[in-house]
């Protein structure tokens, strides 16, 4: 199984990981050191037998960032 963020409206691969804590560790990053707007047009995509699925996008990627986020 491998995870990619995507850049929606750019329709363009960002990177590709073997699991999903570190993409959504890389989508965290966008987040806090582009911002909101930024990671909004993210999507997660995960690949496992040859199928394709959305995990997250757009706000519910925000979401699922900040949900995951560690507790100060």
């Amino acid at each position: 199984m491998t995870y990619e963020l995507w850049h929606v409206p750019s329709a363009n691969l960002m990177c590709e990981f073997d699991s999903l804590s570190g993409a959504l560790d890389a989508a965290r990053e966008v987040l806090e050191t582009q911002g909101e707007r930024a990671a909004v047009e993210i999507a997660l995509l995960e690949h496992l037998r040859g199928r394709t699925k959305t995990v997250a996008d757009g706000q519910r990627l925000v979401s699922m960032i900040l949900e995951r986020a560690p507790q100060r």
